[in-house]
C-alpha cells in the first residue's frame, strides 16, 4: 500500500518514489518545473529576445532594451503615420471647404447676375410697356382731340349754312 508523498514502493518490491520525477510528480517527465533550457528546478529565464539566460545575467537587460528601443520606434511611427494621415485629412478637409466655397460664391455670382438680368429685363419690358400705353394714350388723345377739332368745324360750317 503507498504511504502519502510516496509514488511507488510499499509491497510492490519496488524502491520508495523510484518513479517521481525532480518536480515531485508521479511518473512525470520533469516538465511542470523545468526552466528555459529543460533543466528541473533551474533558474533561466527567456528574455524579451527569447534568449535563455540567468536573472543575473548583465545580458538579460539588454533585450529588454532593444525591446524597449523596438517597441518606442514602431510607437514613434504610429505617431509619425498618425500627424501624417491626419494633416492630409485636414489638407482634404480645407481644400474641399475651398472647393465648396468657391462653388458657394460662383453660385452667388450667377444668382446676381440672374436676378440682374430679370430685373433689367424686368425695367425694359415695364419701360418699353409704359413707353407703348404713353404713345397709345397719345396717340388715342390726338384722335380724340382731331374728332372734336372735326366736330368744331362740321357744327361751324353746319351754323354757317343756317344763317345763310
Amino acid at each position: 500500500m503507498f504511504r502519502c508523498g510516496e509514488c511507488s514502493g510499499g509491497d510492490s518490491g519496488v524502491t520508495p518514489n523510484a518513479h517521481m520525477d525532480a518536480c515531485g510528480v508521479c511518473f512525470g517527465d520533469n516538465s511542470t518545473c523545468s526552466d528555459c533550457e529543460g533543466t528541473p528546478n533551474g533558474e533561466k529565464i527567456r528574455d524579451r529576445c527569447g534568449d535563455c539566460k540567468l536573472p543575473s545575467d548583465p545580458t538579460i537587460h539588454i533585450g529588454i532594451i532593444l525591446y524597449g528601443i523596438i517597441l518606442y520606434g514602431i510607437i514613434l511611427y504610429y505617431i509619425i503615420l498618425y500627424y501624417i494621415i491626419s494633416y492630409y485629412i485636414i489638407l482634404y478637409y480645407i481644400i474641399l471647404n475651398y472647393i465648396i466655397l468657391y462653388y458657394i460664391i460662383l453660385y452667388h455670382i450667377i444668382l446676381y447676375y440672374i436676378i440682374l438680368y430679370y430685373f433689367i429685363l424686368y425695367y425694359f419690358i415695364l419701360y418699353y410697356f409704359i413707353l407703348y400705353y404713353f404713345i397709345l394714350y397719345y396717340i388715342i388723345l390726338y384722335y380724340i382731340i382731331l374728332y372734336y377739332i372735326i366736330l368744331y368745324y362740321i357744327i361751324l360750317l353746319w351754323d354757317d349754312r343756317a344763317v345763310t
